[in-house]
C-alpha cells in the first residue's frame, strides 16, 4: 500500500535502502520513500471469507430497482480485489467483532449547526469504524455529515472521500454542483 491506497500487480519493486522504485506493468514507475509503503495481506483469502463474498456477489446482483439497469452494488462487488486488514469488511468476512475506535471526543469541532441528536451521531461516527446517518427530510443529516468531514479533515488530517449514488450529498462539499 502506497498512502493507503493499493499498488495492484508491479512487474517490479527495487529496493535502494530508503527509496523504493515500484515498476508497474503498464510502464509507469514511481520511487517513493520507504515509510510511504507498506505491506498487507489480503484478508478475503482464506476459504470462509471466499464463500462469504461469493454469496454477497451472487445477491449483489437483485440490488437495482430497474431489472434494465446493471446494479449499483454488483458493479462494486466485481471490482473489489483487496480487502484490507483493518477494513470492517474483513472483520465481517473473518466473523470478528467489529472494534471500536478510541480517538478523544474533547477535540470535536462543530463548524455547522447541530443539535443534540446530531452530536450523539457525530461522536459515534468518530468512534466506530462504520455509522450509518438516516432519517426523513430535514432532519439535519447533511450538516451531521459536514461536521463528520470537517472533524476527519481538520482534526484528524485524514484525507475524505464522499462517494454516494444519491445526489443529496453534493451539499455536503463545498463548491459542489447540488449546494
Amino acid at each position: 500500500m502506497f498512502e493507503g491506497m493499493p499498488v495492484y500487480e508491479p512487474q517490479l519493486i527495487l529496493d535502494f535502502g530508503e527509496w523504493i522504485r515500484i515498476i508497474q506493468y503498464s510502464g509507469k514507475a514511481r520511487t517513493i520513500r520507504r515509510q510511504s509503503l507498506s505491506l498487507v495481506s489480503d484478508v478475503s483469502a482464506s476459504q470462509d471469507a471466499q464463500q462469504i463474498q461469493t454469496y454477497l456477489r451472487d445477491i449483489s446482483q437483485y440490488t437495482s430497482d430497474n431489472p434494465e439497469e446493471e446494479a449499483f452494488l454488483k458493479r462494486e462487488m466485481e471490482q473489489l480485489t483487496l480487502v484490507h486488514p483493518e477494513s470492517v469488511l474483513s472483520r465481517y468476512l473473518n466473523r470478528q467483532a467489529i472494534e471500536p475506535r478510541t480517538p478523544g471526543t474533547d477535540s470535536i469541532i462543530f463548524p455547522f449547526r447541530f443539535n443534540l441528536s446530531q452530536k450523539a451521531a457525530l461522536e459515534n461516527a468518530l468512534t466506530s469504524s462504520i455509522s450509518v446517518i438516516e432519517g426523513p427530510p430535514g432532519t439535519g443529516k447533511t450538516q451531521t455529515i459536514m461536521n463528520i468531514i470537517a472533524n476527519l479533515v481538520a482534526v484528524q488530517g485524514k484525507s475524505v472521500a464522499v462517494v454516494s449514488n444519491n445526489i443529496t450529498l453534493h451539499g455536503c462539499v463545498p463548491g459542489q454542483p447540488g449546494q
